[in-house]
C-alpha cells in the first residue's frame, strides 16, 4: 500500500508492506505442506536493506532527471512556476504552506509534557540518509483478527475524522493519534490553511495507491467476516 500523507496531514509517501515470513514445502502433489517460518530481522540486516533500498532510489530519481547527484550542495528541487500542485506537496512535505498569511511557515502546534516517544527510535528500524525501514511488527499462526487490523491500519485514510475538531475561532484543531517526541499532541490550522494540507494529499490521476490483489484480499475478508459461519 502507497501512503502519501503522515499524522500531521502533510505529505509523507511511504510504503506499508504485508510479507509472508518463511517460506512453504511442497508435498509430491504441488501442494503447501508444511510452513517454515523465518528467524525475526535484525537491526544490521534492517539497515542493509534500508541503504540499499536509498541508493536505488536515488539512482531512479537521477535517472529520470528529477534530481541531480552534487556532493558540495544539498538536494535542490527546481520546480517550474507553471507546477502549482507541485508547490504544493513540496510545502506540505516540509510542513509548511504555500499560501495565505502565514506563507512559508508552519502550521501552530499544541504541545503537552512528552510522555513517549512516535518515531519508534527502539525496536526494529533501519536508518539511512533520511530512509527508515521498520520491521517489528508480526502476526502469529491462526491470528486472524490481529492479521485484519493490520491490514486496515495500512489502508486508512489520511484524515480521521474522530480526532478532527473546530475550535471557537473557526480554526481547524486536529488532534495526533500519537504525541510527537516534543510533546506535540494537536495541529492548528486556519480553514483556508486545512484546504491547502488537503488539497496536496489528493493523488494525481491514474495513480494506484492500492495494488489489485490487496483490494481482493480485503473484500474477500469483509465478507468472511460478515458470514455466520465460525471459522
Amino acid at each position: 500500500m502507497i501512503q502519501r500523507f503522515g499524522g500531521a496531514c502533510n505529505v509523507n509517501v511511504h510504503l506499508h508492506q504485508l510479507l509472508i515470513d518463511g517460506a512453504y514445502e511442497l508435498n509430491t502433489d504441488k501442494i503447501p505442506e508444511d510452513f517454515h517460518k523465518s528467524a525475526p530481522p535484525t537491526i544490521p540486516e534492517l539497515e542493509g536493506l534500508v541503504k540499499t533500498i536509498a541508493h536505488r532510489v536515488a539512482k531512479y530519481l537521477e535517472k529520470n532527471g528529477i534530481i541531480a547527484k552534487d556532493d558540495d550542495a544539498p538536494l535542490q528541487l527546481n520546480i517550474p512556476m507553471e507546477e502549482g500542485f507541485s508547490h504544493l506537496q513540496a510545502a506540505s512535505s516540509s510542513y509548511r504552506f504555500l499560501l495565505g498569511p502565514n506563507k512559508g511557515k508552519k502550521a501552530l502546534v499544541l504541545k503537552s509534557q512528552v510522555d513517549r516517544d512516535h518515531l519508534g527510535k527502539g525496536g526494529l528500524v533501519g536508518k539511512y540518509s533520511g530512509f527508515t525501514l521498520h520491521g517489528g511488527v508480526a502476526v502469529g499462526p491462526g491470528q486472524r483478527d490481529k492479521l485484519e487490523k493490520i491490514a486496515r491500519y495500512i489502508a486508512r485514510p489520511a484524515i480521521s475524522e474522530e480526532r478532527l475538531s473546530v475550535n471557537s475561532r473557526g480554526q481547524v484543531i486536529y488532534k495526533l493519534k500519537t504525541p510527537y517526541d516534543d510533546g506535540t499532541t494537536q495541529i492548528v490550522f486556519e480553514p483556508l490553511e486545512f484546504m491547502e494540507k488537503l488539497a496536496a494529499l489528493v493523488p494525481r490521476p491514474r495513480v494506484h495507491l492500492t495494488p489489485d490483489f490487496m483490494e481482493s484480499w480485503l473484500q474477500t475478508t469483509s465478507t468472511e467476516n460478515s458470514s455466520s459461519q465460525p471459522h
